[in-house]
């Protein structure tokens, strides 16, 4: 159960890197983005349509209602696609379209909606980036080719935090409020239309690197003209082979279970970043708890997210980029996560590199089997008494070390003893089970291999910032904070290291030493400076020497998923 280069934590993205002289670039070197913990606090959840008709220029409003008022009622766009240009019309107060008054909507004609709408929302961005996301989601929805519009809306939804809320409005609004999931015509076998989770995936940024984020997904039935066709379970979207090799063996599960799917019906999974391409297996289990809530009729709590391959036969197994889809989750404003259970040291290793406060912002479990996925991901009520108990009593450590010091209040004997009944009560409670660990002195005093180069990684990235800035040997054009920032972290964290890393590190803060060399006494004759860029030269090509010779070590390709 292999990922691939965006899916996995760092297992392959450091094997190549060059610094040569001049022209000094990393390959494939994943830095976590620094962005991503700008908002660890609870995610805003107000509607980006309140008041829209007052935040936006006239001249914006009436190009929307023109553009708009016609796809409302679309009989060529989807059902759904029509539901969220009704709701953008509604908030700006735009009067009812004329039923029957749209004509006939062609391949072109979308295309020239498409590039008015994302014309609007250009000139929103600064203003109010989340409607103009949402427009660029619409945009691109007409025109999915637009890859530089694709672009525009990640560099929103990542670089900037904005959200797509479709989901809060039209979908999730009334499952979050308790209320009763729609059961109208519903086709023989299935006990629900439509079903909502959070799965944790890793997304491509620019210049290859990689994010976490917590993704809606959502599950459709869609009726077949065909009643006696047999049900097609897909994605909405071109993913990878390991995704649809996931999807494949979620979908053998829930057969294995409940017998074959209906008949005459498709069964459709979307995220909301579509236009991002997609692949790995961590949506696998995921994808199980939308078709277990198709089929079986459950609501799930929407402040829980998952991550995880899993095997036709339920078993649940590891996936790579853990601590950046903890931190998405947080950012979410996910309250409970479940991870593989294989991928547990990966909590360890966030207690050890950010402290207490890592793991007191998110109650995370770990899970081996599907069963304890569904567990988890049940609204709260329908859980069983012990993760109740063990959440809510989690709930009030974290409300007390908010207004403490997380470190000191570990030390508490009540607040041990209010963890010990956590782990006793929920024993893959893994933030409850390693802050005790901290609390008593036991944590974890290394880091495990991934999170080695995850350390390495996040402790170089100013030093790549700096590389990446251009012909370093031009006076002036290398911050000398950058590298020596790199070098200082790197000096602090070595002993955390896992040992077979340090030499990696030790390559990059010998190069950094070289760096500082040249910016701050650089030769004054000329065959100096010559013998300095050799040197520099040399060294950079060490790094990846190291790295090198890391990957191609027997154990680490093991203990990484990288084994042939």
């Amino acid at each position: 159960m292999k990922e691939s280069l965006g899916e996995r934590e760092q297992q392959r993205s450091r094997e190549r890197i060059a610094l040569a002289v001049g022209k000094l670039i990393v390959i494939g070197f994943l830095i976590v983005f620094p962005g991503l913990d700008r908002a660890i606090a609870q995610e805003k959840r107000a509607s980006v349509f309140e008041n829209l008709d007052s935040r936006i220029p006239e001249a914006a409003r009436e190009g929307l209602v023109e553009s708009l008022g016609p796809l409302s009622e679309s009989e060529e766009l989807p059902a759904l696609y029509r539901k969220k240009v009704g709701l953008f019309l509604q908030s700006l107060d735009a009067p009812e379209p004329v039923e029957g008054s749209s004509d006939s909507l062609s391949e072109a004609g979308q295309r020239l909606y498409a590039k008015q709408i994302s014309e609007i929302g250009i000139s929103l961005r600064n203003s109010e980036p989340a409607i103009s996301a949402h427009l660029f989601d619409l945009a691109l929805q007409l025109n999915p080719d637009d890859v530089d519009l694709a672009y525009e809306l990640e560099v929103l939804r990542i670089r900037d935090g904005v959200s797509l809320s479709w989901e809060d409005s039209l979908i999730s609004g009334a499952a979050m409020k308790g209320a009763p999931a729609e059961k109208s015509n519903l086709p023989g076998g299935v006990g629900r239309k439509q079903a909502l989770i959070k799965g944790l995936l890793v997304q491509e940024l620019p210049g290859s690197r990689f994010a976490g984020s917590a993704s809606q997904m959502n599950a459709t039935v869609l009726g077949r003209s065909d009643s006696k066709r047999a049900c097609e379970v897909r994605f909405n979207q071109g993913v990878g082979k390991m995704m649809s090799g996931a999807l494949t063996r979620a979908v053998s599960l829930v057969e294995e279970r409940h017998g074959e799917l209906p008949k005459g019906i498709a069964i459709e999974l979307s995220f909301e970043e579509q236009y991002i391409p997609k692949d790995g297996p961590s949506a696998a289990v995921a994808s199980f708890l939308l078709l277990e809530s198709i089929i079986q009729d459950i609501d799930f709590d929407q402040r829980f997210a998952v991550t995880g391959d899993m095997s036709e036969a339920g078993q649940v197994g590891p996936v790579g980029g853990i601590d950046g889809k903890i931190r998405g989750a947080r950012k979410r404003g996910c309250e409970v996560i479940a991870i593989p259970v294989e991928n547990a040291g990966s909590v360890a290793d966030l207690l050890l590199l950010e402290g207490a406060g890592a793991l007191t912002g998110i109650q995370i479990f770990s899970i081996k089997t599907h069963a304890e996925a569904l567990a988890l991901a049940r609204v709260p009520e329908e859980r069983s008494e012990e993760l109740r108990s063990a959440i809510s009593e989690f709930a009030k450590i974290q409300s007390a070390m908010q207004r403490s010091s997380s470190n000191a209040l570990l030390r508490s004997p009540k607040v041990q003893q209010s963890l010990r009944r956590i782990v006793q009560l929920a024993p893959n409670h893994l933030s409850a089970r390693y802050l005790l660990l901290a609390g008593l002195g036991r944590n974890p005093k290394e880091l495990t291999l991934s999170g080695s180069l995850t350390a390495i990684d996040q402790a170089a990235a100013p030093l790549i910032k700096g590389l990446e800035q251009g012909r370093f040997e031009e006076t002036g054009s290398f911050e000398k904070n950058l590298y020596l920032e790199s070098k200082y972290a790197l000096q602090r964290q070595r002993a955390q290291l896992d040992p077979r890393t340090r030499d990696c590190a030790d390559a990059i803060i010998e190069y950094s030493g070289y760096v500082d060399t040249w910016v701050n006494k650089r030769p004054n004759t000329r065959q100096k400076q010559i013998d300095l860029l050799n040197k520099l030269q040399s060294s950079g090509e060490a790094v990846g020497k190291e790295f090198e010779r890391l990957h191609s070590r027997a154990d680490v390709k093991k203990e990484l998923g990288d084994s042939d």
